[in-house]
């Protein structure tokens, strides 16, 4: 996942939630969003949600976050191009049903994070240039996201 967030609010918002199916409230799990303090936060969806912790973001600028995953690198974050951590190895969870992401919205109950991780609120700000990719992207190609 690519895109730009332009935040007007830095004290929490959901990004990118994932939902296995529409008008429900089970198995939602947020992915990518800010915590409480403004820091982005992206989890990956196994057993533990391991978590890595951006720098916050700062209010009314524009700034590219990746977020990449394959098996054998986990799950790897990425701000305005600059690789921030890993989780390291991990396979995903999946529900064998169909995943809806849901886009700087939070219509639904309680997902598990807390404000600590992801702040469970719709994001306050603007998204554009939103790509979703079935592989893993490299360092280099985020970088070119990032700097067009």
């Amino acid at each position: 996942i690519a895109l730009w967030v332009y935040p007007y609010s830095i004290n929490g918002g959901v990004l990118i939630q994932r939902q296995p199916f529409l008008n429900t409230t089970g198995n939602c799990y947020s992915l990518m969003g800010l915590n409480y303090f403004g820091q982005i936060s992206m989890i990956i969806l196994v057993s533990g949600a391991p978590l890595i912790v951006g720098p916050v973001l700062a209010l009314r600028t524009w700034t590219h976050l990746g977020y990449t995953y394959s098996l054998s690198n986990g799950l790897r974050m990425y701000v305005n191009g600059a690789y921030i951590g890993t989780t390291g190895p991990q396979s995903w969870w999946s529900t064998g049903q169909i995943d809806y992401l849901l886009v700087g919205a939070y219509p639904y109950g309680y997902c598990g994070q807390s404000a600590f991780t992801i702040n469970v609120v719709p994001f306050q700000g603007a998204i554009d240039e939103l790509y979703v990719y079935r592989r893993e992207l490299s360092a280099s190609e985020i970088l070119a996201l990032a700097n067009p």
